[in-house]
């Protein structure tokens, strides 16, 4: 698994990602009577009755707000088209049940929305319902036709359409993933922005802020899109300005997160000057973060000269590594 797979799973690791997908991406008003409070991921590892052990991607839980009836999405994330999709879909669904089975004794088993988020370049072609993978049935035998239909959420295809939902994360993300267009993107990222400044929201945007600077391939597909040369040089410095502002004010609401967070721990103690040190830290931890997800293990040397760096050289670092080659060009922007 790539790193970027390994960030993009982990962006919808957080109830929020997932609600705007099920409130943005599904069909009817099904969403309404959700609790979101509850919602929670749950273990995707299912132990089948002869004990083999499979694991899909994802199993989130969701209740009602009226009665507290539980709702499960099984999510799974695809980058390439899997023809019988529909056949794991139906195992993994299966494997889920004989689990839940064993919660609920004799009592009906909860809804389950199984979902396959594809993130591919080509089209995705494969049977949506798993009844179409089998060959002619005669008519008396169809009503026992196995059919399992998933919904597919094919977010390049998505994200190129006009029915996209406004001020939803998931959709912000996708319109990114896919390549927009300057005028889109910046429009993308001010929603990831402003989507994550409410409480509770600080690891969500600390990861959106590691896969946005990975996700090195922005600049070239904002060029591709050029219409001629003359606008190259403008477009390409109003897209790079979009991502360093976007990229500031993120790190700025987590540094002030970790401001407001460290002054109730330290107030309590009268330990103001562990305010500074806490918010230092923070940054610290931060760029040290990403230069490892972009480039790998960093070397002791590289972690001290993150440890001795200002605040101005750790922000300046932070949006260097969007376009940096290697880690060297990183250090080579010097704090304004």
């Amino acid at each position: 698994m790539t790193r970027h797979d390994t960030l993009y799973k982990r962006l919808f690791s957080h109830p929020a990602m997932v609600r705007a997908l099920l409130t943005g991406f599904t069909p009817g008003k099904w969403t309404e009577p959700l609790d979101w409070s509850t919602l929670e991921k749950m273990p995707a590892e299912f132990v089948a009755e002869n004990r083999r052990t499979r694991r899909g991607d994802m199993v989130w839980r969701v209740r009602t707000h009226q009665d507290g009836q539980p709702v499960y999405l099984l999510l799974e994330f695809q980058s390439t088209v899997d023809r019988r999709m529909a056949l794991r879909m139906l195992t993994y669904l299966g494997l889920l049940c004989e689990e839940l089975s064993r919660q609920t004794g004799n009592q009906p088993l909860p809804p389950v929305l199984p979902m396959v988020l594809y993130n591919g370049q080509t089209r995705w072609l494969a049977p949506l319902d798993s009844g179409t993978l089998f060959g002619a049935y005669p008519d008396s035998l169809q009503p026992y036709r196995p059919r399992l239909r998933y919904l597919l959420i094919d977010q390049r295809r998505v994200a190129r359409s006009r029915r996209l939902p406004g001020a939803n994360l998931a959709a912000a993300f996708f319109q990114i993933e896919s390549g927009a267009s300057l005028e889109v993107f910046a429009v993308a990222v001010n929603t990831l922005h402003q989507g994550t400044k409410i409480p509770g929201m600080t690891e969500l945007r600390r990861d959106l802020v590691l896969w946005l600077a990975a996700h090195r391939p922005l600049a070239e597909q904002a060029l591709m899109l050029l219409e001629s040369d003359d606008s190259k040089e403008s477009k390409t410095m109003l897209l790079k300005r979009a991502q360093a502002d976007a990229i500031r004010a993120m790190i700025g609401q987590m540094a002030h997160d970790a401001l407001e967070e460290g002054e109730r721990a330290y107030v309590e103690k009268g330990l103001q000057q562990g305010l500074q040190q806490g918010l230092q830290q923070a940054r610290f931890e931060l760029v040290e973060r990403m230069l490892a997800h972009r480039f790998g293990p960093l070397s002791d040397t590289v972690r001290d000269r993150l440890a001795a760096a200002s605040a101005e050289q750790l922000q300046d670092w932070a949006i260097a590594l969007l376009e940096a080659p290697d880690i060297d060009t990183v250090f080579a922007h010097s704090a304004h």
